[in-house]
């Protein structure tokens, strides 16, 4: 997605829907640069407070057929819960 129209869109009430590893929700000083990076996207720098933003946490996997190995599925995403 074009980094602009994030930032855009978010000015005319838009929800922002951000998908995120365990690996970051659970690591605080990874998801704090998370958001850091989140706001400036958004061109709302230092904070996300005026954003409608919705986290959710990647709980979806697909498997590779070949390999067997898990893939995050980013099409669908639970929400966050704490």
């Amino acid at each position: 997605m074009d980094q602009s129209k994030i930032g855009k869109e978010s000015r005319i009430g838009s929800t922002v829907r951000i998908s995120i590893p365990a690996k970051v929700a659970y690591d605080i000083g990874a998801l704090h640069k998370m958001l850091d990076n989140l706001a400036q996207t958004l061109g709302c720098n230092p904070c996300v407070s005026g954003a409608d933003c919705t986290i959710h946490l990647i709980r979806d996997y697909l498997v590779d057929p070949e390999s067997l190995q898990l893939k995050e599925n980013l099409a669908v995403g639970g929400a966050l819960e704490g």
